[in-house]
């Protein structure tokens, strides 16, 4: 991922939904945070054990009020 902007961070999710629709409620929710840009889904994968699908989202975190 390409560095994050001067005064801001990078902030990484990682956990797990019972499927798709629930990465993408994932995704859609923590694009509604005003300081959260570029939040983009870094991967996901479905376990093969029913237990759902793992992902990582990273977003970019202003740091400006």
């Amino acid at each position: 991922p390409a560095a994050a902007p001067s005064g801001s961070s990078q902030l990484t999710v990682s956990g797990t939904a019972p499927g798709t629709v629930g990465v993408a409620r994932v995704l859609d929710r923590l694009a509604l945070i005003p300081w959260l840009s570029g939040v983009t889904l870094g991967s996901a994968s479905r376990s093969g054990d029913g237990g759902g699908d793992s992902f990582n989202i990273t977003a970019t975190v202003s740091q400006e009020p």
